[in-house]
């Protein structure tokens, strides 16, 4: 491919995997020693084991000197054996460690390497003590020792397994780059300077570096409040009856890209040339029908198109049976979410049942039999019996040594301050941590795990009932706080439901503490669905373990002989029930691991009625007599590089925000970077940017449902999303865990840029995820967003600046009209006063707004309710008076930063969504009977036709007085009078 596909950002992302990269011979040397110790394990596991050797191990001996003979008969045999698993698991560990794209996953690989090699040695020493019959006290010494090995050995074993995913990844990559090469990213660095400051500098890398006067307009966030101010200003600003603007950018933020994204489908720029509209489509077109539609001639009133959404405003859901079709689905996604969490659970508690039944290594019995004596007459029962005494020496001696490391480390640190010394000090701090770990596992799996399932076992009784039933509490508590939260955060619009059912007039809204009652709900719901989780783990595995050993039952000859009316035996142990439920758990897992976490959110529901509303175009009527609007059919594709024309204006921009967290994370509270959607390209400045026509090649398809206008549309807008960046609050988590949450996982293009120099690293994870899984939902939850993934986290451009103006600053456009319906009130311009502080920090724009009482009627005095020309007191408005406006219209000039000791300058013009005193009376009357006007909830996205009326003529009004403003020719003015 010969056209650029990636632009890296200039604030250079390093991969952990860059810095040791892991070629095909070092993998294929792994994979021999790996061989080699499976082929011992082989040949040694048959005559290292006999009957009753594990309970020997922990120091209970069989009766029968023959049996005692055969066991130690194992001893020679079990060091073949020991060298086989260090050389297979150790192998898989270091094969992890190398494969590991990840810097903490090669950690945690590291550390179950030295586990295994830590675990190995013990065994070693389990032997010597076995064979000499070492005692400490009344303790066989060789329990000590076989408690060490079994607690480090077995998860340090998992971790290993997991490697043989890691290396199916690997393989899957070579095919990638067989197929594609690791050229097909093309990045191309950008040389272009726009500023002397570094930091300014890199913050307006962008694909486009236009160095004429261009216009931007920015239609801000706010839901479906500002799409229908945009809408209306929309048509002032662009008509053609007006001599409207012809800018260069549109750039949209949150529900000011419902408009945006309504204007670039309905343009048609997605031609029949491209092959992507259906294949009756073009036979609804005249030749010059199919030809591109400019802003000025869409939208306007009285037009099929505008009518289209003017039906649909409230998109959600508009009726009884919608309502309750969206609640399913909550349900539904939240059920999917929670059984992902879960699930992992039920098989950890199987498992470790099982391990604790069969290896007596818990210093807490996880299900005590009353009936068992004081020391146990069949070695087979050992499990029923504490090895507490083994646990302490264990823990005691591997502390003492940790605690000795630490003194040396510090006392080397007291008496040197040579390079020498400080090597001392900082190997002796590594090799105390190594116990530290060691510790800290061991007392998890012998103390911790089984405490937790005796835990479990006393207050669910080892039922599966019981489980069943706390799980099902937490998924209705899940759901309940879930609505409770959505509600809270829109519970302007349910006092509004409310008095409207009471018959009464809405109450004004109320300040309100931000976040303290939903802060609370949602960390009580947090709590309980952590206590839940390892709830689920303990009472499984308690029941697994009580099934295997405490209180073993054949409950199928129990039935045949309680049906052939014998006496009921009590028969051997029936495991069948704990292998169904392993099995359904594994089977769920395997599958849930594969479904997409977009997919089971509420973002394509979220889309799919955002494309009903605002996905129009104007085509031929059916009987071939004039136009009507018809909405995008939900097959049909609208992926952005289908949109693509280079030579079109405007360019749309749809801003959207990047969760990023760890060492590239941004300044403190901010939690997110800027990403945008483009037609041409997608990204930002602190990530790089990604062509969509090769993003359309060679993305999977999941992803690519991602990357289209009507994603756009949606992701600009994801307000609900488990990562909300400066707008985060403690509900954001129960967004995650429930489902509901409207962001999704985009191609990294810092990542696809790399991916050009590792086409010889195995580590190196080359192409993009076929489906985004489980493990993207535990980042969610856990709040992992790195800038070192494949995939990052985008969500809501609200969430970083709501009203675009920093992006069109980006852009260096020199003249800006921002409609500002963001919903905060005058004068404090919280919203712009955002912008222009993260314009400064991180563009160096500087901005001048006039004096205050100097004369000019565009300053944020004229814009505080109150302002305006006052009605008499016994006028019908006189109730508005506290509330109306002397002006709508705020100017300010800006200035770029130098580059080359010459800086630019451009002009600012922010119509603001206020009850402007210049209103017509019918929108006066309806500000006067809704008294929460222009400033209804974010959350409310069930517009009525007033409301959808009230907000675009509003937005009409102040989109004519800020082109009167701007100074378009023949803009008419707006009148000065419009009162009775």
């Amino acid at each position: 491919m010969t056209e650029p596909s990636v632009i890296g950002s200039r604030a250079r992302i390093r991969f952990s995997a860059e810095r040791s990269p892991t070629d095909r011979n070092t993998v294929i040397a792994v994979v021999i020693i790996i061989v080699l110790g499976l082929l011992l394990v082989a040949v040694t596991c048959v005559p290292s084991y006999a009957p009753g050797v594990v309970p020997w191990e922990f120091g209970y001996p069989p009766s029968e000197q023959a049996r005692l003979d055969e066991l130690r008969g194992t001893l020679a045999p079990d060091l073949g054996l020991i060298l086989g698993y260090v050389l297979s698991l150790g192998g898989l560990a270091l094969l992890g460690r190398l494969l590991a794209f990840t810097a903490p996953y090669r950690t945690v690989s590291t550390v179950a390497g030295v586990g295994i090699v830590a675990a190995g040695l013990f065994d070693i020493a389990e032997n010597l003590a076995l064979a000499t019959d070492w005692t400490l006290g009344n303790l066989a010494a060789s329990a000590v020792f076989a408690t060490a090995k079994f607690a480090l050995l077995i998860p340090a074993s998992v971790i290993a397994l997991w490697s043989l995913v890691g290396l199916v990844k690997a393989i899957v990559a070579r095919r990638w780059v067989r197929r594609h090469g690791a050229q097909a990213w093309a990045p191309t660095p950008r040389t272009d300077r726009w500023a002397d400051e570094p930091r300014w500098d890199r913050a307006y890398l962008t694909p486009t570096s236009d160095t004429g006067d261009t216009t931007a307009i920015c239609l801000s966030g706010g839901g479906v409040r500002s799409a229908s101010v945009a809408l209306g200003a929309m048509q002032s600003l662009t008509g053609r009856e007006v001599g409207g603007l012809e800018p260069d950018y549109v750039v949209s933020v949150s529900g000011g890209g419902y408009t945006a994204g309504a204007f670039l489908q309905a343009m048609r720029r997605n031609a029949p040339r491209t092959g992507s509209w259906p294949k009756d489509m073009q036979a609804r077109y005249d030749a010059d029908d199919v030809q591109q539609v400019g802003l000025a001639d869409l939208f306007g009133e009285g037009s099929e198109e505008y009518d289209h959404i003017r039906r649909r405003a409230s998109y959600i859901a508009d009726s009884p049976a919608e309502m309750i079709a969206a609640l399913v689905i909550i349900a539904k996604n939240m059920l999917l979410s929670l059984t992902i969490l879960f699930t992992p659970a039920v098989i950890a508690g199987v498992l470790a049942g099982i391990v604790y039944a069969t290896i007596p290594m818990a210093a807490i019995v996880p299900v005590p039999d009353e009936n068992t004596a004081d020391a146990p007459t069949d070695p087979d029962q050992a499990s029923l019996f504490a090895n507490s005494a083994a646990t302490l020496w264990v823990l005691g001696v591997l502390g003492a040594i940790c605690f000795t490391l630490l003194v040396a480390a510090g006392y080397t640190e007291a008496r040197s301050v040579s390079d020498r010394g400080e090597r001392w000090r900082e190997r002796l701090s590594g090799v105390a941590v190594c116990f530290a770990v060691a510790v800290a596992i061991i007392a998890v799996m012998t103390v911790g795990a089984p405490g937790l399932m005796r835990l479990a076992d006393s207050v669910l009784s080892s039922s599966p009932a019981g489980i069943a039933w706390s799980a099902s509490a937490v998924a209705l508590l899940n759901y309940v706080a879930l609505l409770a939260a959505i509600l809270w955060r829109n519970r302007g619009l349910v006092g509004k439901l409310v008095a409207g059912i009471r018959g009464k007039p809405d109450a004004p809204r109320k300040g309100v503490p931000r976040g303290a009652v939903q802060l609370l709900l949602v960390l009580a719901t947090l709590a309980v669905v952590i206590a839940t989780w390892f709830a689920t783990f303990g009472g499984v595995g308690a029941w697994t373990f009580d099934t295997f050993v405490a209180h073993p039952v054949d409950q199928g000859a129990q039935t045949r002989d309680m049906l052939s009316g014998e006496d009921v035996s009590a028969g051997g142990a029936d495991h069948s029930g704990v292998w169904w439920v392993l099995s359904i758990a594994v089977i769920l897992a395997i599958t849930l691991s594969l479904y997409d976490v977009t997919s089971s959110s509420l973002q394509p529901f979220y889309r799919r009625r955002l494309a009903r509303a605002f996905a129009v175009r104007r085509v031929r009527s059916a009987d071939g007599e004039g136009m009507t609007a018809e909405a995008y059919p939900s097959s049909e594709s609208t992926e952005l590089a289908d949109f693509d024309s280079p030579d079109a204006t405007p360019h749309f921009v749809f801003a959207a925000a990047a969760t990023i967290s760890g060492q590239e994370k941004p300044a403190a509270g901010l939690n997110a970077v800027p990403f945008s959607f483009g037609t041409d390209w997608v990204g930002g400045p602190d990530v790089g940017w990604a062509s969509t026509r090769i993003l359309k090649q060679l993305a999977p398809p999941r992803i690519r449902r991602d990357l289209t206008v009507q994603a756009a549309v949606a992701v600009s807008g994801a307000a609900f999303a488990s990562a909300m960046g400066r707008m985060g609050s403690g509900y954001q988590k129960l967004f995650a865990i429930s489902g509901a949450r409207l962001g999704t996982w985009l191609p990294n293009p810092a990542f696809l840029a790399a991916s050009t120099h590792q086409q010889n690293n195995w580590s190196w994870p080359h192409g993009l995820p076929r489906y985004r899984g489980a493990g993207y939902l535990y980042r969610e939850v856990l709040g992992l967003n790195s800038a070192r993934g494949r995939l990052l986290q985008i969500s809501d451009g609200g969430h970083y600046e709501n009203l675009g103006l920093v992006e069109a600053l980006r852009r260096r456009c020199t003249t800006i009209v921002c409609i500002d319906a963001s919903g905060d009130t005058p004068p404090n311009l919280s919203t712009l006063a955002d912008a222009i502080r993260l314009a400064r920090a991180e563009l160096g724009v500087t901005f001048s707004f006039p004096e205050q009482g100097g004369g000019d009627d565009h300053t944020a005095e004229h814009l505080a309710p109150g302002t305006g020309t006052a009605f008499d007191p016994d006028d019908d408005f006189a109730a508005l008076n506290a509330r109306i406006t002397s002006q709508c219209v705020v100017t300010a000039t800006f200035a770029y930063p130098p580059k080359d000791g010459v800086s630019r300058t451009g002009r600012l013009i922010l119509a603001k969504a206020v009850l402007w005193q210049n209103c017509p009376d019918w929108l006066m009357t309806y500000a006067n009977t809704h008294s929460i006007f222009p400033h209804d909830s974010t959350s409310d996205q069930w517009f009525d036709e007033g409301q959808f009326a009230a907000y675009t003529q509003l937005g009409r009004l102040i989109g004519a007085e800020a082109l009167r403003v701007v100074g378009s020719a023949g803009a008419p003015p707006v009148s000065t009078l419009r009162r009775r």
